[in-house]
């Protein structure tokens, strides 16, 4: 009578157990390969990415791919994960951040939430049947670092790709992409003041500029939305506009941390115009001192 009702708990219990690594495990490695897409994104310059640098972010994105394809499945068929809501968007900001951020490197553009939906479809088509098509992946990593793809394997266009329509991707929403902007804004400040200054014509990098105006763009459409939804907050990947003093207090947080990167950019850009100047003005009294001996 007892092994009738505890042996299938027990069962019950340890598959649930083991549910829950996997997923956790899963979500580690989304976070850990999108912080290597990140670090490879750094890397680029002149929005050039050479063969080494591309088979680098392969390999990464192949990972976060299939790991991707794994919690969505797993997350979609077992509805007492969903207490494991908080680890999975965690996760997919970090990829959101990495997908982002290299997407901007390379077009200098902000990558919307449904190209971005479209990029996880095909990455998550890609393993269908847990057998990867390498056709399929490629065409999505190429959609994510050039705008413009001429690919024959797959057409843009949904209702043109084969089984896509079907693929429901239930652990990303709007919220995750938004909280994953404010991550992307300290990337991106990161990468304008390591390449701020052209030191091959020893001028200021104008795309510096560029990317000071994006940041300051984008902080004040995101700054105008907390002013007019001064309640607005994500927990757990879900939009809220009822009072959560803590979520509110995150975003207004992160909104401050953005503030600063924006500020940051617009300091160096100021420090490195002036010290240019100086430079110049050195070599000028310099070279008039040697013409006069």
């Amino acid at each position: 009578m007892e092994d009738n009702i505890f042996l299938p708990a027990r069962q019950f219990l340890v598959k649930a157990q083991d549910e829950r690594e996997k997923l956790i495990r899963d979500c580690r490695d989304i976070t850990a390969y999108s912080k290597k897409i990140i670090f490879s994104a750094h890397r680029i310059k002149q929005n050039k990415v050479d063969k080494s640098l591309y088979k680098q972010i392969m390999e990464n994105f192949k990972i976060v791919s299939e790991r991707i394809a794994a919690v969505n499945e797993q997350y979609n068929c077992s509805p007492q994960l969903d207490s494991l809501k908080g680890s999975v968007s965690n996760a997919c900001e970090e990829m959101i951040e990495a997908f982002t951020f290299i997407y901007y490197v390379m077009t200098k553009k902000l990558l919307s939430y449904e190209k971005l939906m479209y990029i996880l479809r095909s990455m998550i088509a890609a393993w269908e049947g847990g057998i990867l098509n390498i056709a399929i992946l490629h065409h999505a990593l190429d959609v994510l670092l050039f705008e413009v793809v001429s690919n024959t394997i797959i057409a843009l266009e949904e209702k043109e790709e084969p089984g896509k329509e079907d693929i429901e991707i239930s652990i990303i929403s709007q919220a995750d992409y938004f909280v994953g902007l404010f991550d992307l804004t300290g990337e991106i400040m990161r990468y304008t003041i390591t390449n701020l200054r052209d030191y091959q014509s020893e001028v200021v990098n104008p795309s510096g500029f560029e990317h000071f105006l994006f940041m300051k763009s984008l902080y004040f459409e995101v700054s105008d939305l907390l002013d007019r939804y001064p309640n607005l907050n994500v927990n757990k990947g879900i939009w809220s506009t009822s009072y959560n003093g803590k979520g509110v207090a995150v975003l207004r947080k992160k909104l401050e941390v953005f503030k600063e990167s924006v500020d940051k950019i617009e300091q160096s850009l100021c420090d490195v115009l002036i010290r240019a100047k100086e430079e110049i003005y050195l070599r000028e009294s310099l070279a008039e001192r040697v013409e006069m001996t």
